[in-house]
C-alpha cells in the first residue's frame, strides 16, 4: 500500500480528497456523499475529488448523476479536476478509490504519501483493511449501482470518524 497511516490521525483532519480515475463517477459521488454525511455539523470541513486522468470540466457520468439524484443529491454542477501534486499539498488525506490510483497519486505526490489512503476497508474502529472500490465505468447500471452503494457506507463511517469527538468511539 502506497499510504502509511494504519489509524485516523488525532485530532481529526479537517481537509479530504478523494480521488479516482477521471472523476466523473467514483470520486465526484464520494465528495458528495461525504459532503451530506458530514451535513452542517463541521464547519470548516473542505472536502474535495480529483482524478488522475480526468478531463477538466468534465461533467458527472450519468449513471453517477442518476444514482445521486435518487439519493436528493444534485451533481449537476460538477465538474472534473485533475489530480495535481500541487492540490495534495492542500489537502490532510487523500482517498484512492483503488491501488491503481493510489500508486499513482503516490508517484505524483511522492511527498503527501504519508496521507494516501485508500477508502475501501475503513473500519468502525478508524483502521483501514485496505480494499478497493472498483471503477465501474464499463460496468452495467445494476452493478455501478452496487459500488456507489458501498461508498454510501464508506462515506457515512469516514463522516463519523472525521467529527473531532465520534460517538461511540474511544
Amino acid at each position: 500500500m502506497g499510504g502509511r497511516l494504519e489509524r485516523m490521525p488525532s485530532p481529526p483532519p479537517r481537509r479530504v480528497l478523494f480521488v479516482c480515475h477521471g472523476n466523473i463517477m467514483r470520486s465526484a459521488l464520494a465528495e458528495y456523499l461525504l459532503r451530506r454525511a458530514l451535513g452542517r455539523s463541521e464547519p470548516g470541513m473542505v472536502v474535495g475529488s480529483a482524478g488522475v486522468a480526468a478531463t477538466p470540466g468534465k461533467p458527472a457520468d450519468p449513471r453517477t448523476l442518476r444514482f445521486a439524484a435518487d439519493l436528493g443529491l444534485d451533481l449537476g454542477g460538477h465538474a472534473a479536476r485533475r489530480f495535481t501534486g500541487e492540490m495534495a499539498s492542500d489537502f490532510d488525506l487523500i482517498f484512492a478509490l483503488d491501488r491503481k490510483i493510489e500508486a499513482e497519486v503516490c508517484a505524483v505526490a511522492p511527498a503527501h504519501r504519508e496521507r494516501v489512503l485508500l477508502l475501501g476497508g475503513l473500519t468502525p474502529l478508524g483502521d483501514w483493511a485496505g480494499r478497493d472500490v472498483p471503477d465501474p465505468y464499463l460496468w452495467s447500471d445494476a452493478e455501478t449501482d452496487r459500488v456507489f452503494t458501498s461508498l454510501i457506507a464508506a462515506s457515512e463511517l469516514l463522516a463519523r470518524r472525521l467529527r473531532p469527538d465520534p460517538i461511540g468511539v474511544q
